[in-house]
C-alpha cells in the first residue's frame, strides 16, 4: 500500500471494532468476493462510493446497507454551509467594517475589570478587530473558508487578483474565488500569451485524469520550467507558485 497511490478495502466487524480483512483493491468484484466468503452478514456500513454499493449488493444481497456516520455528518455540514452562504444576504443587512481607532491607554476602571482581556490590551484589540472583519465577510456572503484564510494570513482575501506571467509575457489573469488551504481557487481569463502554453496545461490535466504518475511528473516539470510568476494587481509582493493547474476558466495554485 502507498498513500494516495494504491488503495485497498478494510473490512471491520462493527460490533467489536476489530479489522477482519484487508482486500487488495477497491473493485466491486473484490469486495463482493470478500463478503460472500462470510455468510450471515446482516448490516453493511459503508461510504458513498459506487464500488461499495455494487460490491455489497452482489456479495451480501440480503444485508441492510447504511451510510457511515462520518460521511453523513460531512455531507450535512457541506450542504448546510452552501445553503447558508447562498442566503446570507437575507439574514442581515450589509455591514461596513468601522475604521480602527487608536488604542487608548487603560483607564482605572479597566484595571479593576474582571475581564482577562481589558480594553487597551493590544492582543484583545487585535482579536476584536478580527472578529468585526470576519463577521463583515460573513454578512457579505463570503464562505467559511475565506474567513478561515483571513485568520491564517491576516488579510482580506475577498477581492484579490493576479497576472500570470512567463517572463514579460502575460498568460492570463487569476481572480480569487475561494481558498481551500493550501490551494487558491480562481477564475482564469486568458491573456495574449495563453496560446503559447495552453497545450502544456491541457497535457497536465489529461495526465491527472489518467492517474499516470509518470505523465503527471513530466507535465508538472514542463510547466515549472516556463517559469511562472504571479503579479498581484494591487501592487503586493510577487508570488512564485510551486504548483498551478488551469482547466478552461478555472485555475488552482499554491505557493
Amino acid at each position: 500500500m502507498r498513500k494516495s497511490r494504491v488503495y485497498g478495502t478494510v473490512l471491520v466487524d462493527i460490533e467489536t471494532g476489530r479489522p477482519v480483512d484487508l482486500l487488495p483493491d477497491r473493485e466491486s468484484a473484490t469486495l463482493a468476493a470478500g463478503l460472500s466468503e462470510r455468510p450471515g452478514i446482516e448490516v453493511i456500513c459503508r461510504d458513498r462510493a459506487p464500488f461499495s454499493a455494487e460490491g455489497a449488493r452482489t456479495g451480501a444481497p440480503t444485508a441492510l446497507q447504511v451510510a457511515d456516520r462520518f460521511h453523513l455528518w460531512r455531507n450535512l455540514g457541506e450542504s448546510t454551509e452552501r445553503c447558508v452562504s447562498r442566503h446570507r444576504a437575507c439574514l442581515r443587512a450589509p455591514f461596513t467594517v468601522p475604521p480602527r481607532e487608536p488604542s487608548k491607554a487603560p483607564q482605572a476602571a479597566d484595571k479593576l475589570s474582571t475581564s482577562p482581556w481589558p480594553t487597551g490590551n493590544r492582543f484583545a484589540d487585535r482579536t476584536r478587530e478580527k472578529h468585526t472583519i470576519v463577521h463583515a465577510l460573513l454578512a457579505e456572503g463570503h464562505s467559511r473558508r475565506a474567513k478561515r484564510d483571513y485568520h491564517m494570513k491576516g488579510t482580506d482575501v475577498a477581492s484579490r487578483s493576479w497576472e500570470l506571467k512567463s517572463g514579460d509575457i502575460t498568460l492570463g489573469t487569476l481572480s480569487l474565488i475561494d481558498i481551500d488551504q493550501p490551494w487558491f481557487r480562481c477564475h482564469f481569463t486568458p491573456g495574449e500569451g495563453w496560446q503559447q502554453v495552453r497545450e502544456l496545461f491541457e497535457a497536465q490535466a489529461e495526465a491527472v485524469d489518467s492517474g499516470d504518475q509518470g505523465r503527471m511528473i513530466e507535465a508538472i516539470a514542463a510547466i515549472r520550467n516556463l517559469p511562472l510568476r504571479l503579479h498581484p494587481q494591487d501592487g503586493d509582493e510577487t508570488i512564485t507558485p510551486v504548483m498551478i493547474q488551469i482547466r478552461g476558466d478555472k485555475a488552482n495554485f499554491r505557493y
